[in-house]
C-alpha cells in the first residue's frame, strides 16, 4: 500500500496520521492520553490553518512550535501546550481532566463582576425591582447586557454538563 504523509498510515497494529498521530502511537504504543495529543494537534491547525507538517518543532525536544502562528489566551495557550506534551507523564491523561482545565475558572470573577453590574443597571432601570415579576431571577430579555447573560446561561450549562460526568 501506498500512501502519501497526507493520508492516514496503515500498519497489522497501527493507525494514525503523521503529525497528528502522538509519538507513542507511531512507536506501536498507544495509550488514552494518545487521543489528547491528537485533539491538541487538530486544535492548532484549525487555529493556523496550517497541517502540523507545516510547522516548526524544537529540534531538542521534539515540541511542536505553534504558539507564535495563533492569538490565544495565555490560560488557553497552556491547556494546549499540557495537550501538546510529547511526554505521556506530563500530557493530560482523560477528556475530562482537559475539560475541566478548559473550564472557565480563570475569568469567573470578571465574568460575574459583569453580571453583577448588569442585574445593577437592569433593577435601576425598573426591570428587576424587588416584588416585581422578575425579581430575583435571569431575565435574558432584560434590557441589560445580552452578551453578559449568555455567558452566563454557558457557563450554567457548561457546570450541568461537568457535574454530570461526576
Amino acid at each position: 500500500m501506498s500512501a502519501s504523509s497526507d493520508q492516514t498510515a496503515l500498519t497489522a497494529f497501527a493507525i494514525g496520521t503523521p503529525g497528528y498521530a502522538p509519538p507513542e502511537q507511531m512507536a506501536l504504543r498507544p495509550v488514552y492520553a494518545s487521543d489528547i495529543y491528537a485533539l491538541g494537534v487538530t486544535c492548532v491547525y484549525l487555529l493556523t490553518g496550517k497541517s502540523p507538517k507545516y510547522l516548526d518543532y524544537d529540534p531538542s525536544t521534539g515540541e511542536m512550535l505553534w504558539q507564535q502562528n495563533v492569538r490565544v489566551s495565555a490560560h488557553f495557550a497552556g491547556v494546549l501546550k499540557k495537550m501538546l506534551e510529547v511526554s505521556v507523564r506530563h500530557r493530560y491523561q482523560s477528556a475530562r481532566e482537559s475539560l475541566r482545565a478548559m473550564d472557565l475558572e480563570p475569568y469567573l470573577d470578571s465574568l460575574a463582576q459583569s453580571m453583577l453590574a448588569n442585574r445593577t443597571t437592569s433593577s435601576q432601570r425598573g426591570s428587576n425591582r424587588p416584588g416585581s415579576a422578575n425579581s430575583g431571577r435571569f431575565n435574558p430579555g432584560s434590557s441589560g447586557s445580552k452578551q453578559s447573560d449568555r455567558m452566563a446561561m454557558r457557563i450554567r450549562g457548561r457546570n450541568a454538563k461537568l457535574e454530570g460526568l461526576n
